[in-house]
């Protein structure tokens, strides 16, 4: 069949591998159509092919001339033409392999309503994985349910990656895959980085379990289980991960790596790996997640774009739909801009006691110096404010189980925690308590013995502070034990009801929206088991009329959330990518507001401020009312660039600017984005531009412009 089509494309004069045929051009092999699609599948070549009608496009399951592919190795051409690839893991002999269905596997194809499935039998490891191709009203959904899945020698499945070469471009093509790795980035096509390191990435980070012996590498976190597909010819494509997504890798490569062409997909893990080491000649093993496989499906989602121009805000454009239509979002409600404001309360810190050592409660910002920097800012123009209060109880400042909600008495107490509160709500204020249980001190009920999350090697997960110079476990800082997720649901729903008791209004979980862990001892616990968690604690939170604070957000808590923290304003600048794009907030401006990294804590304050502003980001800060000096030797001694007496004026001076520009498209989706030098033009859904040149150091909206030194405005 590949022969054929390849055939009719050359005498019709079409490009290959895009083949937009008309559907009459298509062989024998319709599988199903409706209004906007139409599913094509040949069993001889195990070809998947899926048009759009609009434009008559077809996006191909693998390249139709990667048989030709003269950088391409056999086994990489099977792998271009398999529809699904298979790791195994044979505990036996502590051994994985791949199989591809292209030479692997024996398929068997039957329609079902509205599309088909494929069962792939792999012979050599005797599994065998059932996956249904389905038309939607405009995507297609490719499905796989995991407790179909048959394991019949003792071999297990430990990966599963569908479609990896679907929509893949060829050397000749141009165009760009959309990556949401932190704020977003752009890999063009054919970009030449085939010496650079191919992405892979875990969605939401990594497994917090799985404690490295050296610290790893400072990246961002993929927040967006999405990519895109952008030709330049206006065909572009949103591939969005649903079920199973916190087991999913993005990964992407261009052409040059492997082979001739630029490929990007997800995989999915179905049993996680982790490593312990064994003294003498045994050194690392490596064992794999015990019992059946957790995820109870894996589903994807490809939704065909045809627009003239289109880029990756048609790609954000849909997945902002589809978290609308199928995950509950809805628009904006709030109109005003708000300085988000991180207060932290206190800390540990050691003195000495009598000429003894010893770790005391140390106060960093206190109720009253709280209220006293909110009422300054207001003094100076701040209209309003989200403040986010850390370590504000005893529990939080000793590190802790929060579960009481009870003020510190070293802050000053219930009364004057009472006098912040009641003053922060006659001012309008958004005020957040925060609550961060990632990881704990044995003390409060919760127990470094029955409370700590095992790992898949039967190990107890302490997470370990990392020396500046070698990067290795550190041991100057004591382990802390990582939660069980196993404990969410019980904690939150009792942390919800000490907020409400205290007539709070608001909370901040903290990492419970941005981090996943499973427990995998005797709870069994994946990461789908911790999303599911997560989201009843949320949910709980909800209940007891919390508004949720969510300092960084992924996905699976984007319903809950009622205010965004610290949005990544850059990628993980990686070699093989191209262009940084503000993907993540052209998702979500109009929907949920949200406030960059805090700007105090960048190397370049001007530069972190101007990219808020042409992001849609409002202001944010970190502060403290204690002089830097009291956090030397703590472990919250990175703020010491915090002090609110000396942010104060420039961070209202800021804001001001900030609602000046931002105030009119709160509730605009973002519809353009574009990057010159170092100039960026933001366009809003209605038809604001909003200019930024970070050279210049100016902000133009319409006819005014703004200037950061001196703050002045004049027309132009």
């Amino acid at each position: 069949m590949r022969k054929w089509i390849m055939a009719a494309a050359l005498s019709l004069g079409l490009l290959l591998p895009g083949l937009p045929a008309a559907a009459e051009d298509i062989p024998a092999g319709l599988v199903c159509e409706n209004d906007k699609l139409r599913l094509y599948y040949d069993s001889d070549s195990e070809l998947l092919g899926l048009e759009n009608r609009a434009s008559g496009y077809i996006w191909w399951s693998s390249p139709l001339d990667c048989e030709s592919d003269p950088k391409a190795t056999k086994p990489i051409i099977n792998t271009l033409k398999s529809t699904a690839i298979l790791t195994s893991w044979d505990s036996s002999n502590r051994l994985s392999a791949m199989q591809r269905s292209h030479d692997a596997a024996e398929i068997i194809a039957r329609p079902i309503t509205d599309g088909i499935e494929l069962t792939y039998r792999f012979p050599s490891c005797g599994i065998t994985i059932p996956v249904c191709c389905t038309l939607e009203d405009d995507h297609m959904t490719v499905r796989t349910e995991t407790a179909q899945i048959r394991e019949e020698q003792g071999i297990e499945a430990a990966s599963l990656t569908l479609l990896s070469a679907f929509g893949a471009a060829g050397p000749e093509e141009t165009g760009s895959f959309v990556l949401p790795d932190g704020c977003g980035a752009l890999m063009h096509f054919n970009n030449g980085k085939e010496g650079s390191k191919s992405f892979s990435a875990k969605v939401y980070g990594n497994d917090l379990t799985a404690v490295p012996v050296t610290k790893p590498a400072v990246t961002e976190k993929i927040l967006l289980p999405v990519y895109g597909i952008v030709r330049e010819d206006g065909n572009a494509m949103t591939v969005i991960a649903d079920e199973g997504c916190e087991n999913a890798v993005l990964n992407a490569q261009v052409s040059g790596q492997t082979s001739s062409y630029n490929q990007c997909s997800f995989t999915f893990t179905l049993r996680a790996q982790d490593s312990y080491y064994m003294a003498g000649t045994y050194g690392t093993l490596t064992v794999i997640e015990p019992g059946a496989i957790k995820p109870a499906a894996i589903s994807l989602h490809y939704y065909p774009i045809s627009e003239k121009d289109a880029d990756f805000t048609d790609i954000a454009q849909t997945y902002r739909e589809y978290l609308v239509t199928e995950k509950g979002l809805t628009e904006q409600s709030e109109s005003s801009i708000s300085m988000h404001l991180d207060l932290w309360g206190g800390t540990m810190k050691q003195r000495s006691v009598l000429g003894i050592p010893v770790n005391t409660k140390t106060a960093l910002t206190t109720y009253a110096q709280a209220q006293e920097i909110t009422e300054t800012l207001h003094t100076l123009g701040v209209e309003h404010l989200a403040l986010i209060y850390h370590n504000w109880t005893d529990a939080g400042i000793s590190g802790k189980v929060d579960a009481k909600a009870e003020p510190a008495s070293i802050l000053g107490g219930s009364g004057a925690f009472g006098k912040l509160s009641a003053s922060l709500a006659a001012s309008g204020d958004q005020f957040y308590p925060a609550a961060e249980n990632t990881t704990f001190r044995s003390g409060g009920g919760y127990s470094g013995f029955f409370d700590t999350a095992i790992r898949i090697s039967g190990a107890y997960s302490k997470q370990t502070a990392y020396g500046l110079v070698y990067g290795t476990q550190s041991s100057a800082r004591t382990p802390r034990s990582l939660l069980s997720p196993a404990r969410f649901r019980r904690l939150y729903s009792k942390l919800s009801k000490g907020y409400g008791a205290r007539k709070l209004t608001g909370i901040s979980p903290v990492s419970l929206t941005s981090a996943l862990w499973g427990d995998y001892g005797r709870q069994n616990m994946g990461r789908c088991d911790a999303a599911k968690a997560v989201q009843d604690s949320l949910q709980s939170m909800q209940d007891n009329s919390l508004s949720i604070y969510a300092p960084v957000c992924a996905a699976y808590a984007l319903p809950y959330a009622s205010y965004i923290g610290s949005v990544p304003l850059q990628s993980s600048g990686f070699d093989i990518f191209d262009e940084e794009i503000p993907f993540y907030q052209t998702v979500l401006h109009g929907l949920i507001p949200y406030a960059g990294t805090p700007i105090n804590a960048s190397a370049d304050t001007d530069a972190a401020f101007l990219t808020c502003l042409a992001y849609g980001c409002e202001p944010s800060y970190t502060m403290i009312g204690a002089q830097a000096s009291t956090l030397k030797d703590t472990e919250l001694d990175p703020l010491f660039y915090a002090h609110a007496g000396y942010w104060a004026a420039d961070a209202a001076a800021q804001y001001k600017i900030a609602r000046d520009v931002l105030g009119s498209v709160t509730g605009q989706a973002i519809t353009g984005f574009f990057r010159e030098g170092a100039v960026t033009v933001t366009t809003y859904a209605d038809g604001t531009k909003i200019k930024v040149d970070f050279d210049a150091k100016t902000v133009t909206v319409g006819n005014t412009l703004y200037r950061l030194h001196p703050d002045e405005r004049s027309s132009e």
